[in-house]
């Protein structure tokens, strides 16, 4: 990193390992309010006392990693092709970078070039990732060093294009021939519902959000009790999740027992879902994909202790590359007409822009084909 009144130049030194940054989430299904969202969005000194806790790989993931011959390389998650930043700034390319291994909970790496932002100018370098079982990847990148940017006044252009919602009427008429049941999914956001209305309008399930990892604290949504009582009195099933980004199997198993503490004995008509989708700067976590599908089963065999079955929400993309889900039951995220999600799932969240009469604003709009 380069201190301002230093002005020196960066030499970024090979086999340099990475080190915990901040997170944003390109793949998010909801966002706390913008005097939150920069607050979720950093990785805060209470996360980074939770994260850093599990440097080293647990002992499953080693075991794991000694079994299985590893072939694959570490994959990029992201990785700009150009990085742009002002002159006589401090300069971390891994606030830029997110990646993932399959078994190796942290990985090298190593880069190659050099950085002067005191300077203005291009500079290439070359960012590569190697495994423990010595797989290598590489990115080049450029790297532009330029003149701080001037304020600039905002002027009014008039009003922003008007979002295209969809209408939970159009939907059930345009999904008529899917044999399945159409929802919503809500949290707080959502603000006060009128579930009377939900249902009136065709709605046959609501799945809520029941509990929140934020900041290094779980908390349960604010209308959750509302939501979950309002809505079974209303006649419409019910299903919860839990949004997190737990990162070891203890403290999944304890944010387990919390959500199941809540719940009570509270009977549902869909399994409960983990849903864990931060993945900007993913390295920060100390998690592999095995390490972070055995959360999944940890969650899995710990509600199965009070009764309830699991349930696996992400999108299409990460239940791809990551997730790679065979036995599971999936809750598919894919904002499209028609997926090509060629996985199994019996949860499709279709459209995260609908309307519905009971609810101001936007909501996801979904079907359930589980019967």
């Amino acid at each position: 990193m380069i201190c301002k009144k230093q002005l020196a130049v960066v030499l970024i030194t090979l086999s340099a390992v990475m080190a915990a940054s901040c997170v944003t989430e390109r793949d998010r299904k909801e966002t706390e309010p913008d005097t939150e969202v920069s607050e979720e969005e950093t990785v805060t000194d209470s996360e980074t006392s939770e994260v850093t806790s599990s440097d080293t790989e647990t002992e499953t993931t080693e075991t794991r990693a000694e079994e299985i011959i590893d072939t694959s390389a570490p994959m990029w998650l992201e990785a700009p092709d150009t990085i742009t930043v002002e002159s006589d700034t401090d300069f971390d390319i891994g606030n830029y970078l997110s990646y993932i291994d399959d078994y190796d909970s942290v990985v090298d790496m190593d880069l190659a070039g050099e950085v002067d932002t005191s300077v203005t100018g291009d500079y290439p370098v070359t960012v590569s990732l190697t495994d423990d079982a010595g797989n290598s990847t590489f990115k080049d990148i450029t790297v532009k060093v330029i003149e701080p940017v001037e304020p600039v006044e905002v002027i009014d252009d008039g009003p922003e294009p008007a979002t295209n919602y969809y209408d939970f009427n159009e939907f059930v008429v345009d999904y008529a021939g899917e044999g399945a049941l159409y929802g919503i999914d809500i949290s707080k956001y959502q603000g006060d519902v009128d579930f009377e209305k939900v249902k009136a309008a065709g709605c046959d399930f609501v799945i809520m959000r029941a509990m929140v990892y934020y900041q290094g604290e779980l908390r349960i949504d604010d209308r959750f009790q509302e939501n979950l009582t309002e809505a079974k009195a209303a006649g419409l099933k019910v299903g919860v999740y839990i949004y997190t980004f737990a990162n070891t199997p203890e403290l999944v198993k304890e944010q387990t027992d919390a959500l199941c503490e809540l719940l009570n004995g509270e009977q549902l008509d869909f399994p409960v879902v983990f849903d864990w989708e931060k993945f900007s700067n993913f390295q920060q976590y100390n998690l592999s994909m095995a390490g972070l599908r055995e959360l999944y089963q940890v969650f899995k065999d710990e509600l199965a202790v009070y009764g309830y079955d699991a349930m696996l929400y992400s999108s299409k993309y990460y239940l791809e590359t990551i997730w790679q889900p065979e036995n599971e039951t999936v809750w598919l995220a894919h904002y499209t007409e028609k997926t090509s999600y060629e996985g199994n799932y019996v949860m499709w969240q279709a459209n995260c822009n609908g309307t519905i009469d009971g609810i101001e604003g936007p909501v996801d709009l979904d079907l359930y084909y589980g019967g």
